[in-house]
């Protein structure tokens, strides 16, 4: 079940397009930055869907 879980992590973070990174710390935030989406996945996922869903309604 934990290999399903960061496998579906590692799929959606294949597909974001990485930024141009000029200094090790930038280098550095971004990495954590994909650390925290790979392991919180489905909570960014369920705010983005609820975000969408929401705004409609508008």
């Amino acid at each position: 079940m934990v290999f399903f879980y960061l496998l579906v992590g590692f799929i959606w973070i294949m597909f974001k397009k990485e930024p141009s990174l000029e200094t090790k710390e930038e280098q550095a935030v971004y990495m954590f930055y994909m650390l925290g989406l790979l392991i919180f996945w489905p909570i960014v996922l369920l705010v983005k869907i609820f975000l969408k869903l929401s705004s409609k309604d508008n």
